[in-house]
């Protein structure tokens, strides 16, 4: 028997019809598509006959499942947006939006050492693995099918989409910067199509990718837009944002955070939040919510509100130079763990365990690597896509639907990540053309530049530390300085005396609250400093 649990709750809202369920937003064929329209295209008998290849198709933030009496098919679009979760015992199959529920369902009590392991190192979980070993969720670009079969349930998954780079645009520079300025505005007037007028709300940093949407915004001639940064007041995000804003004549909002608010809201705020963006894989993205949950209230942020990050498929393009020379499988796996596992120090996971996260990760791409420079970096390019940007950074967006906000991702629509498949290594590496194309937005409306030149200093700064041997010990001596001056000021949560054995870490925040989650540190206690030793005893619980 096939059990649904699929909940309207939050900004997440249901369409069913003709067995078909469909939540979110959809574009396919350039045209718009309603959950009424999309759910008849699903149910269709000639969709249903090239399923995979009609997913590929279909733009937005979407999932849905289609029921018959002896098929389940479920899928989730090309980021995963929103998460569908399945359990099988016996004959029967639990498919839900909410994966506590599934483990509720089939009595799962046992955690995963391999999931927990990884979820202790890098804030998440890979492939279909959830933190228990009878849970599985589906992956991004994914669709899964059960059927009812004499022998029992058959699982059928099939990947419509993977973000692999190849057949490579010929184009010389200025004819690719056109190619792109057409896409950005296409996916711009997209964006304006699917909100129906409606407020856009950005969170805007700094950086360079909220800058090209409120640029893109800015080109569309668009009015209803508010922007919104938090944190200490006068840090280094918010003075760039407001900057940016003020010149584009963006109305700029500001939530500001202080060591005592985090500590209150910590205590007070998170319990149902966490329950719904953890998901038994990822660690909660608790930046925004805070500052959304203040402009909410204070009527900044209208209740039709649609947030609009800067998200985009550049993200994954952080190669570390080993890899722009011939190397092997290992030299891949090795640069994804440096920079992804990294919340717990490395001796806390036996040798053995560690052997089992490699050999998951050859797993996820092993049939991407050829041993060319290309294909390598496209492999952790893939990797990066399908792991950490979809089950932590665009996990994000739980922080918005729980205020009731709509949200979408323009700048890593299928179509846009289809297009810098074709962009060769030279062309994307250190997003080379994609910063050469916003700087050149950003200077026909006069905007304040963008990071390049802090960015270069920075890179020569760390040079001349490392020949000089010194980066660690001024890193060091930065973290310890910025306890209190961290520019979001969660660095209250923890007490100076922990923080103090922590500064070893890149965000000591972050591992805090990895180990937070599975009951090696208690928040509520007080004095909130008492701190139980940490062990792989964790790894039993």
């Amino acid at each position: 028997m096939f059990h649904l649990n699929l909940q309207s709750r939050y900004a997440k809202t249901w369409h069913t019809k003709n067995g078909c369920s469909v939540s979110g937003f959809f574009y396919c064929d350039d045209q718009l598509l309603s959950d009424e329209t999309l759910a008849d295209k699903f149910a269709s008998a000639d969709f249903q006959s090239r399923w995979p290849d009609v997913l590929a198709d279909v733009d937005g933030n979407w999932c849905g499942v289609l029921q018959s009496p002896d098929t389940l098919r479920a899928a989730v679009d090309h980021l995963r947006s929103f998460p569908l979760f399945y359990a099988v015992r016996g004959e029967d199959v639990y498919l839900s939006d909410d994966a506590y529920w599934v483990r509720e369902q089939i009595g799962d009590e046992t955690l995963d050492e391999l999931s927990t392991s990884e979820y202790l190192m890098a804030g998440f979980v890979t492939g279909n693995d959830t933190l228990y070993p009878n849970v599985k969720q589906i992956q991004a670009g994914e669709a899964v099918t059960f059927r009812r079969t004499p022998e029992g349930i058959s699982i059928c998954s099939e990947r419509y989409f993977r973000y692999i780079h190849g057949d490579y645009f010929s184009d010389d520079k200025e004819t690719l910067l056109e190619r792109i300025d057409a896409l950005y505005m296409r996916i711009g007037e997209q964006l304006l199509e699917s909100i129906s007028g409606r407020t856009i709300v950005i969170p805007l940093s700094a950086g360079y990718d909220c800058r090209l949407i409120c640029l893109i915004l800015k080109r569309l001639k668009y009015k209803n837009v508010i922007a919104f940064t938090y944190g200490l007041p006068g840090n280094f995000e918010a003075k760039g944002s407001q900057r940016l804003a003020n010149h584009l004549g963006i109305p700029w909002h500001f939530a500001e955070y202080s060591h005592e608010f985090w500590v209150k809201w910590f205590s007070e705020r998170r319990n149902e939040y966490y329950r719904y963006a953890d998901n038994l894989c990822s660690l909660p993205h608790i930046q925004d919510w805070p500052a959304v949950c203040m402009l909410r209230q204070q009527g900044v942020i209208p209740e039709d509100g649609v947030v609009v990050p800067g998200h985009t498929v550049l993200g994954t393009a952080h190669v570390p130079p080993r890899l722009l020379k011939p190397c092997s499988l290992q030299d891949i796996v090795t640069a994804i763990i440096n920079r992804n596992y990294y919340m717990q120090p490395r001796r806390i996971l036996s040798p053995e365990m560690w052997e089992k996260i490699e050999n998951k990760i050859e797993n996820r791409i092993g049939d991407i690597f050829d041993g060319s420079v290309d294909r390598s970096v496209s492999a952790l390019e893939c990797w990066g896509w399908q792991e950490r940007q979809s089950k932590y950074i665009i996990n994000s967006m739980r922080a918005y639907e729980m205020w009731g906000l709509s949200w979408r991702t323009p700048l890593y629509g299928i179509e846009v990540m289809k297009f810098w498949r074709h962009m060769s290594l030279t062309q994307r590496l250190e997003k080379r053309v994609y910063l050469e194309y916003i700087e050149r937005e950003g200077a026909k409306v006069s905007a304040p530049p963008g990071l390049k030149q802090q960015r270069r200093r920075r890179k020569r700064l760390h040079r001349i530390l490392d020949v000089t041997r010194l980066r660690k010990l001024s890193r060091k001596i930065r973290i310890k300085c910025t306890y209190k001056r961290n520019g979001l000021a969660w660095n209250g949560l923890i007490p100076p005396k922990i923080y103090r054995q922590m500064l070893s870490f890149p965000e000591p925040v972050l591992p805090y609250l990895t180990r937070e989650r599975f009951g090696c540190i208690d928040l509520t206690l007080s004095p909130r400093d008492t701190l139980r030793e940490y062990n792989t005893d964790v790894l039993e619980k």
